[in-house]
């Protein structure tokens, strides 16, 4: 597999929710780099195991019965499926209000003066760490492109030459190499940005700040790729997990399961606000 393709493949982490949350980028490359170009790191799977695309490993088209015929489903079957859906909305309802009570305001302090809506912001924590402050992922392929730079085998990686790392203890380039917080920003990425990562990623697990990084990440995409951050979510969800507004998400469903969730929250927050002016509160 391609150092490419292992850097923007997203894990199969189970969060709190028991979501697939995406922890599969490198984001914010520096235009020279060869490497790739997404914002949090991942597992890859063998390319002879991946599914096809849109298609999990256990999902399996159903065989035929022996007279060549599907059969037709039927009232019972359809009202089993929808209890399925309810369920279903009613898990991710939960998460989403779980996120909305805890960090609600944090989304409104990170978004103000800024286009991006709260509720993006929601989605994305969600669809990355399950609403899970302190969460974290070390990515071995970013540490060992990190180390081929400080060796001197690489001339560059996010943005990151080897005068740059070779002052850098094992622990030091482990927390560059590791997805931290909230929406599982890059060690990388936020030292690049001027923002000391430590051993622990200490400065990325305080909600506020993550978040305020966040943001303005995805307003360095907005401007970089022409995105318009009050409507193109769908090009965000997609930047944020592969780099490029157009490039190819490992799991089929990252965007538009964040998409579902965004609307969600939106929905939530509106009936939120309704309930406190009906209280005269």
């Amino acid at each position: 597999m391609s150092e490419r393709e292992a850097n923007s493949r997203f894990a199969d982490s189970s969060f709190s929710t028991g979501d697939r949350a995406a922890s599969g980028q490198v984001r914010f490359q520096d235009p020279s780099d060869s490497g790739p170009g997404t914002a949090s790191g991942g597992r890859d799977a063998p390319a002879s195991e991946a599914p096809p695309a849109g298609q999990s490993p256990s999902a399996r088209r159903p065989e035929a019965p022996a007279g060549g015929s599907v059969g037709v489903v039927g009232p019972d079957s359809r009202e089993q499926a929808r209890r399925v859906t309810d369920a279903g909305r009613d898990v991710e309802a939960a998460l989403l209000t779980r996120l909305q009570q805890s960090l609600g305001q944090v989304f409104e302090r990170a978004t103000t003066g800024t286009l991006l809506p709260p509720a993006f912001l929601a989605a994305l924590v969600a669809n990355e760490s399950g609403g899970r402050i302190n969460a974290s992922r070390f990515e071995q392929a970013v540490y060992g492109a990190l180390q081929k730079v400080r060796q001197g085998q690489r001339p560059r990686y996010g943005g990151f030459i080897r005068e740059q790392l070779q002052d850098k203890t094992p622990g030091e380039l482990r927390a560059l190499a590791t997805s931290w917080g909230l929406t599982q920003i890059m060690g990388f990425n936020a030292a690049a940005r001027g923002i000391a990562v430590g051993f622990k990623g200490e400065s990325l697990l305080d909600p506020e700040a993550h978040l305020a990084l966040a943001v303005r990440m995805l307003s360095e995409f907005a401007e970089r790729f022409k995105l318009d951050l009050a409507r193109d979510f769908a090009a965000l969800f997609n930047t944020w997990n592969t780099g490029s507004p157009d490039g190819r998400t490992y799991d089929p469903e990252y965007v538009p399961r964040g998409l579902r969730r965004l609307a969600l929250y939106q929905e939530l927050a509106r009936q939120l606000t309704a309930g406190r002016e009906e209280s005269g509160a």
